[in-house]
């Protein structure tokens, strides 16, 4: 399983690296060339959900607005669905306990996210900022907190793909003294890393 995480956050960085190059000219044309056309940074307003957290068990919608090229926030909630899947690559990765076997959602839940998001290098596509992101399991609440770096591209004027990678530390507290969702012997289990695909739509 250990080997499975590492193939994903490698093809993870590949893409991105891919991604700089095969859309370098689209993201950035002469505006004379394709008056039209518009880059990542004039994207206002973007619905987003995040294919990763489905598979892990959230439906989460968010909403990301631009102040600026630079300078945006993003606010969303989401559902939690009655299954578990952890995405957690640095415990994978890193530490033995890997397994949570005590741990199960029967039911739904409900989740938060808050991040502020700032464009780099003089680039709109790549972005840094901090994150949290809030899940109330019907075991457990988890709050995490760290920062997130991305790359983002624009396609058709209308579809936006956002690609992250999220560094971040961990809180939790057990509603019903029984359940756990980290193992607190582990030096790793209140650090974590994951990484998301957005899909989004672009409103204005």
């Amino acid at each position: 399983m250990k080997k499975y995480f590492l193939v994903i956050g490698l093809f993870f960085v590949l893409t991105m690296g891919k991604l700089n190059i095969v859309f370098a000219q689209q993201d950035e044309p002469p505006v004379s060339n394709n008056p039209d056309r518009k880059s990542i940074g004039s994207a206002k307003n973007i619905v987003k959900t995040d294919i990763i957290s489905i598979i892990s068990g959230e439906l989460p919608v968010s909403w990301e607005h631009k102040f600026s090229k630079q300078i945006g926030i993003e606010a969303g909630a989401g559902v939690l669905l009655p299954y578990y899947v952890n995405m957690n690559i640095m415990q994978w990765m890193l530490s033995k306990h890997n397994t949570f076997p005590a741990f199960t959602n029967t039911k739904m839940g409900f989740s938060a996210l808050f991040a502020f998001n700032y464009s780099f290098l003089m680039d709109e596509r790549w972005s840094i900022g901090p994150v949290v992101h809030y899940r109330q399991y019907s075991g457990v609440l988890v709050l995490d907190y760290g920062v997130q770096c991305g790359y983002k591209a624009l396609f058709f004027n209308l579809l936006s793909v956002d690609f992250g990678l999220k560094m971040y530390g961990l809180w939790q507290k057990s509603r019903d003294n029984v359940t756990y969702f980290y193992d607190t012997s582990s030096p790793f289990s209140v650090l974590g890393s994951s990484i998301s695909i957005k899909l989004g739509y672009v409103i204005n």
